[in-house]
């Protein structure tokens, strides 16, 4: 005679439905693959850049390519159907204005720290001083990669 189970038990092994009625909407798990995509583009990053390491996927695919490129190609196809699907159903000039609420703020943020943050630390860190960084006699040596302004 088999083991009794409690009820508890027969209910949660039970079949409620099919994964379509499950993963509907925003709860279909697609947000932890994209996050999941994102932090092995962070860690193979962080790995080469920090360590020094050899990307894993660079032994394992025969140094034809990477994790990390393989999550940034995966990461870039769901984004691009999940923008497609929004697309979809919205009109478009609906879509272009949300698109451009969502993306535009971080773009101007990103521009506003690289300007007054980041620019000017590094030109301090290089050059020990900030005089003449807002003069424009900067030149850019394509050859050497890199910025020179008079002292």
């Amino acid at each position: 005679m088999p083991a009794p189970t409690s009820k508890a038990t027969r209910h949660r092994f039970r079949s409620h439905g099919t994964l379509d009625t499950y993963y509907t909407g925003r709860d279909n798990g697609i947000g932890f693959i994209r996050l999941t995509l994102a932090g092995a583009v962070v860690v193979a990053h962080a790995t080469s850049l920090g360590f020094g390491w050899e990307d894993l996927g660079r032994s394992l695919f025969r140094k034809q390519t990477n994790v990390g490129t393989l999550a940034v190609f995966g990461f870039f196809v769901l984004s691009g159907l999940l923008i497609t699907r929004s697309a979809a159903h919205t009109p478009i000039g609906r879509f272009a204005w949300h698109r451009a609420l969502r993306i535009l703020p971080g773009l101007w943020m990103c521009l506003l720290v690289t300007a007054f943050v980041v620019a000017p630390a590094v030109a301090l860190h290089e050059r020990g001083t900030l005089a003449g960084f807002l003069d424009g006699d900067c030149k850019f040596n394509g050859g050497s990669r890199s910025l020179r302004c008079p002292n």
